[in-house]
């Protein structure tokens, strides 16, 4: 996930990266789904994103770097993934958004999930790493 300034020029740019974790209720999202009614209350509840406090700044990375980023569960990797794999640079995406709504400085632009979505119970401890860092450590609560 990229963190946004807005320059004295006027436009947004990515200047640091970070990593979170954005959850779903699928439960909730599926019922929806089945209703046809929008499933924005599947994403949108309290506690249903977190980000890391820790952020790498990107004036600090070559040009064309790679970010490698994985999330364990109970020790077990779950999640793993390379910025290398996004399918539109973190540009495009933020000229894309801008369209629809004016990025401030401060907001954060989450840039996908990578393969190995799946439920959470009560006690996991999740570990989620940037670049080998342990980036942040939580226990999931009942």
């Amino acid at each position: 996930m990229y963190h946004i300034e807005r320059g004295a020029d006027g436009k947004a740019t990515a200047s640091h990266v970070t990593i979170g974790l954005d959850l779903t209720a699928r439960d909730l999202q599926q019922a929806l789904k089945t209703k046809g009614l929008p499933w924005e209350k599947a994403k949108a509840f309290d506690g249903s994103a977190y980000v890391a406090q820790q952020r790498i700044s990107l004036a600090d990375l070559p040009e064309q770097h790679e970010l490698e980023f994985r999330l364990e569960r109970n020790g077990n990797i779950v999640q793993h993934g390379n910025s290398k794999e996004m399918i539109f640079h973190v540009k495009t995406l933020m000229d894309h958004v801008e369209r629809y709504m004016a990025l401030q400085s401060g907001d954060l632009l989450f840039t996908g999930t990578p393969a190995g979505v799946g439920p959470l119970a009560a006690g996991d401890h999740l570990v989620g790493y940037l670049m080998d860092k342990p980036f942040f450590d939580l226990k999931v609560e009942g």
